[in-house]
């Protein structure tokens, strides 16, 4: 079953909507980050939101008051970021009105592109909606399948061979000791779909990334407890982070790498649901809807949180189901 193209387009179409914001929105960002200081302490899975709404929230109160839109004044923006716990806990009919918001005001982008007004209304909406669905699916209260010892997981692995992690590679890392486990006994592929190119080791995000040296404090609190593993082709980085218990993230190159996407609960649970989705995109039965229902509780039996809205699988299902309609 050939699904990897749903990916491209699935992206390609997340990317259109906001092209021509991300670049008039950085440099005002970037003109207000010495304001942006954080002072919270990476000791919880919402520290990475916590240490974000220091940054952005700074930011905007410079950038943003001054003409901030209604519905997102009403929903407590931008001082919600600083608030991980009602952040995670928005309604989806709050959270519709900021895809509602984000939407119009790109819309309204492609008539006058140099609108402050609209860049800021679209950056600051979709880094909210972004970062209130990563901490949905952290607060699931479901739990994920207990993983077996990465030699033993390894087993259950039937796409390219997987290459160990040297516990040298991974002596820095602040991550659970299960992860460490996996990386080092089980492996991760090169490739993998959908699209997926792996690290041979894990690499701090920090090191791959062009920071201003003035820039350095702000930048280090954010991505400094990112591990990235892997990226797909538009070079959105998949990662572990280390302030969330090693949880797989993907963090999107065109915003900044700030806007976040849950993928799975760990790097045991990402390889499960990598080898379910090899297994779907190789099965050759003439039932379609058969096969994606196989795959979606595989995903709901390893990871629920990973089937939350927004989440990388979720929105992977999202894609194939469209394209059957």
């Amino acid at each position: 079953m050939e699904v990897s193209y749903l990916l491209r387009a699935l992206s390609t179409s997340k990317r259109d909507a906001v092209s021509n914001v991300i670049m008039s929105y950085r440099h005002s960002l970037d003109r207000s980050l010495d304001s942006a200081r954080g002072d919270e302490g990476p000791s919880t899975r919402l520290g990475m939101t916590r240490s974000f709404g220091h940054y952005v929230t700074a930011s905007f109160l410079v950038c943003v008051t001054s003409h901030m839109h209604p519905t997102l004044s009403s929903l407590g923006l931008p001082d919600l970021l600083e608030d991980p716990d009602a952040l995670g806990k928005l309604t989806d009919e709050q959270l519709d009105l900021l895809a509602n918001v984000r939407d119009e005001a790109a819309d309204a982008l492609e008539t006058d592109p140099d609108n402050e007004a609209h860049i800021d209304t679209v950056y600051l909406a979709h880094m909210t909606l972004t970062s209130a669905l990563f901490l949905r699916a952290l607060m699931v209260d479901v739990q994920p399948q207990a993983l077996p010892p990465g030699s033993v997981l390894a087993r259950s692995w039937n796409g390219g061979q997987l290459r160990l992690v040297s516990k040298n590679d991974t002596a820095d890392m602040l991550v659970p000791t299960s992860t460490l486990d996996v990386l080092n006994n089980a492996g991760l592929p090169a490739v993998a779909e959908p699209e997926l190119s792996f690290d041979e080791s894990p690499v701090r995000l920090l090191s791959l990334m062009d920071i201003p040296e003035d820039d350095e404090d702000a930048s280090d609190e954010f991505f400094g407890s990112f591990w990235r593993i892997a990226q797909n082709a538009f070079g959105d980085a998949i990662c572990l982070d280390e302030r969330a218990d090693g949880v797989v993230v993907m963090l999107d190159k065109e915003w900044g790498y700030y806007a976040q996407q849950f993928v799975n609960s760990s790097i045991g649970h990402f390889l499960l649901c990598l080898e379910a989705w090899r297994a779907m995109e190789a099965d050759t039965g003439d039932d379609v809807d058969t096969i994606i229902e196989t795959f979606e509780r595989a995903v709901e039996r390893i990871d629920p949180a990973a089937l939350t809205e927004g989440a990388f699988w979720s929105d992977c299902l999202d894609a194939i189901e469209e394209e059957e309609d």
